[in-house]
């Protein structure tokens, strides 16, 4: 015959004073969350942190691609500025020819130059359409200028002629200068575009690597640390280490919750489950690196420095 063993009164032992405390069930925390379900919780973690990372690093790439893009405009628009001066050149050359030999063939290629420029100007116009009309103003005057010098040339008036080729020669000058600020102002905003790609390629790989690092450190203390000893009773050092631990990791706003209404159901202290979902997810050390190596290190100090007093406050009040 089998005697069943004889188990303590739970009202003796009350009435004892040997009653268990209400902490002793605190004291196996997270001692029911099996390895697995913590794999699937840290998986779960690194998997939106995944997809968020993914959508930023895309994000990125398409505008660097436009970036880029722009850079290359900016290189054809500077190459049409250049092929304007070049052709304006040749204008001018051919047309002192003109005055000097009055032959048919010079003229002929100022008018080819000529048409060069006019085209490159009307593509030119699209992007600088004020400094176009500048150019286009100078440059009838110079149109005008030298013609009436050829003519008073052709006429055997060449005092005339030298007059008006020297009026048109600083016309002449000024559509040049013109065209040269436009290529170097296209060119600043070339340079402009490409280190603005640069910087954001740049920014986009640190904060990937920031990601994993911050990620692989969020999973090791999740897994290592010793929750069930940490949070088996509310200390102000206790809470400010889990404070600190919790403004740390990377974790989603929707995260936060489900994780402190799970140590709620567990039995947690209240000052742990309030820390947990005041801090979780409102800040990390992926925000904190960024502002520290891109905006300011006060900053960043600072937020960090905020949202742990925050928790720390919050454990104490509950």
């Amino acid at each position: 015959m089998t005697v069943s063993p004889s188990y303590p009164d739970p009202a003796a032992a009350t009435a004892r004073g040997t009653a268990p405390r209400a902490s002793g069930a605190r004291t196996g925390l997270l001692g029911r969350v099996t390895i697995r379900a913590r794999l699937i919780l840290l998986s779960s973690a690194l998997l939106i942190i995944l997809v968020a990372t993914n959508l930023y690093l895309t994000r990125k790439l398409s505008t660097n691609a436009a970036g880029m893009i722009e850079t290359a405009e900016l290189l054809r628009t500077i190459e049409q500025a250049n092929n304007a001066q070049i052709a304006f050149g040749e204008v001018r050359y051919w047309m002192a020819d003109l005055a000097v030999s009055l032959l048919t063939l010079p003229e002929t290629n100022a008018k080819a130059a000529h048409a060069r420029m006019e085209r490159y100007l009307d593509q030119l116009a699209a992007r600088k359409p004020d400094r176009i009309a500048a150019v286009r103003r100078e440059l009838a005057e110079y149109d005008d200028l030298a013609d009436k010098a050829v003519d008073e040339y052709t006429a055997d008036r060449r005092v005339i002629g030298n007059s008006l080729l020297a009026q048109s020669r600083q016309h002449g000058v000024a559509v040049d200068k013109l065209l040269g600020s436009i290529v170097t102002e296209l060119t600043q905003e070339a340079v402009a575009a490409r280190d603005r790609v640069v910087t954001e390629a740049g920014v986009a790989t640190r904060l990937s690597q920031i990601v994993t690092v911050a990620t692989v450190l969020a999973g090791a203390l999740l897994t290592v640390i010793p929750w069930q000893t940490l949070l088996s009773e509310v200390a102000p050092a206790r809470l400010a280490l889990v404070g600190l631990i919790s403004v740390f990791m990377p974790v989603p706003i929707a995260l936060d919750v489900m994780f402190a209404a799970q140590l709620q159901q567990q039995g947690v202290a209240s000052g742990y489950v309030m820390l947990f979902a005041m801090t979780l997810g409102t800040y990390s050390i992926i925000p904190s690196t960024y502002l520290w190596r891109e905006v300011s290190k006060r900053l960043a100090v600072i937020l960090f420095v905020f949202f742990l007093a925050v928790g720390w406050i919050t454990g104490l009040l509950f």
